[in-house]
């Protein structure tokens, strides 16, 4: 059953069930499909029955409210555009706010506030159709839910592409296994200092013999992985990788060799031989007999912790297009805003003076929302802006994926100075093959005599 396999050493059962940051990006993919679903129940209905007004379908046009002067696509508008708003914009406001309380006047501040005044102004146009016996032509609660739907969809695809990213992550920590074979009544051997990035053991030849007979005879214990610490002993059966970074004690080998499949690390695909006090990492395969390793570090120290650190700061690190990017979208919101209310006031002034034609005024709309559709109209057609979020999921992308396929990426700025590489050099070719070779074609050469053969 389940837990017979989860207390078997040699299970490929993964050390780590779940990286907390793969859990919360997959919870962040998770909220946001929900949020994202919501705005497509809603405003794909308000856009069905708008394009059915507009092919003049009298169902919609028929009067259901304020002395029938509400109609059937009027109310469901503004029904399905007061629920987007209350269940997706709502999440948008609340960002938002936290923004505006630390300084930031990002995105979700130009999306709440573009939003909001739609909403309000087609809320306004349906109360002057009410109280003014006028109509509501201009109404425009789709046009905010398909503003939220679009920047939902995303925030959907940059979670989705996070959570890719973190998935790359939680597999590098997946490959250590989950518990180790430990040789108990060992005296501790001591670990040494780092050279050249080595943690260096000293151990002598009784050292090996000692190892050796443990090896055999026992005794030993099945531990997790997480409960090692530096100076234990650990057994690595044929096939089995190793629990986590250590020195080879000793090997039952004929030759008293282990050899290794470091291929997850080094991208070498020919096993690696190893001798007594040679490193191995963690998450190597042993492909010989069994051996032994002296720990030498565990946890967030191993080599591919390590590595997985690297992932992730460099998914967090921003790349210098990012940063003027985060710079401009700060900036960005303010000077919008600023816009918008500049166009407001410029045709409410210029109505105010008698400068608008009369004609461009109609009998259902006063000065005020004439001249808000303009400031409306500006907010509209800067959100959102592409820059912000395109940026920060390439990065993501391109992190991610590379990590997925072996290519481990510092950071995005490295990912920008690709850019400009225009030749590469390897040195080495095992990492440039897969280590399995395969036919690519056939070709028949004819022989001297017999039928059927060519010339």
């Amino acid at each position: 059953d389940d837990d017979d396999d989860d207390d078997d050493p040699c299970s490929t059962t993964r050390a780590f069930d779940e990286d907390p940051t793969d859990a919360a990006a997959r919870r962040d993919v998770e909220s946001w499909r929900r949020t994202f679903l919501v705005a497509a129940v809603f405003t794909f209905p308000m856009l069905v029955a708008k394009w059915a007004a507009m092919e003049r379908s009298r169902y919609w046009h028929k009067g259901v409210a304020c002395g029938s002067r509400l109609t059937r696509l009027a109310v469901l508008e503004a029904s399905f555009g007061f629920a987007v708003q209350l269940f997706v914009g709502s999440r948008f406001f609340r960002a938002a706010l936290k923004g505006i309380q630390v300084g930031n006047y990002g995105m979700d501040l130009l999306v709440t506030v573009a939003t909001s005044i739609i909403s309000a102004y087609s809320t306004l146009s349906l109360v002057e159709c009410c109280a003014r016996n006028g109509f509501h032509d201009h109404a425009m609660f789709d046009t905010a839910a398909m503003l939220l739907f679009f920047v939902a969809l995303g925030k959907f695809l940059e979670a989705n592409a996070k959570q890719r990213a973190s998935g790359a992550i939680a597999a590098l920590l997946r490959m250590q296994p989950k518990h180790a074979i430990r040789l108990d009544g060992l005296p501790r051997f001591g670990v040494g200092g780092d050279v050249g990035g080595v943690v260096v053991v000293e151990l002598t030849d009784e050292d090996e013999d000692l190892v050796r007979a443990r090896v055999t005879q026992g005794p030993a214990s099945v531990v997790a992985a997480t409960e090692l610490k530096p100076g234990d002993v650990v057994v690595v059966d044929p096939g089995a990788a190793v629990p986590t970074d250590g020195v080879v004690a000793a090997s039952l080998s004929a030759t008293r060799d282990a050899f290794l499949d470091e291929s997850a690390m080094t991208g070498e695909s020919r096993p690696s031989a190893k001798r007594r006090g040679d490193p191995v990492f963690g998450a190597s395969v042993n492909r010989s007999s069994t051996f032994a390793c002296v720990v030498t570090q565990t946890g967030a120290k191993s080599a591919i912790a390590q590595i997985a650190k690297i992932v992730r700061d460099a998914q967090l690190a921003k790349a210098p297009v990012q940063e003027y990017a985060d710079a401009v979208a700060s900036r960005f919101t303010p000077v919008i805003l600023t816009m918008a209310l500049v166009v407001f006031l410029s045709w409410y002034v210029a109505g105010l003076a008698g400068c608008v034609p009369e004609e461009w005024l109609h009998e259902d709309r006063g000065l005020f929302l004439f001249s808000l559709l303009f400031g409306v109209s500006v907010v509209v057609v800067a959100c959102p802006c592409a820059l912000g979020l395109a940026t920060p999921t390439a990065v993501m992308c391109g992190t991610g994926v590379g990590a997925s396929l072996g290519i481990l990426i510092k950071g995005g700025d490295v990912l920008e100075t690709a850019n400009g590489v225009d030749c590469v050099v390897f040195d080495k070719t095992g990492t440039l093959t897969e280590g399995r070779p395969a036919v690519t074609d056939l070709r028949f050469l004819g022989g001297g005599g017999g039928g059927g053969g060519g010339g």
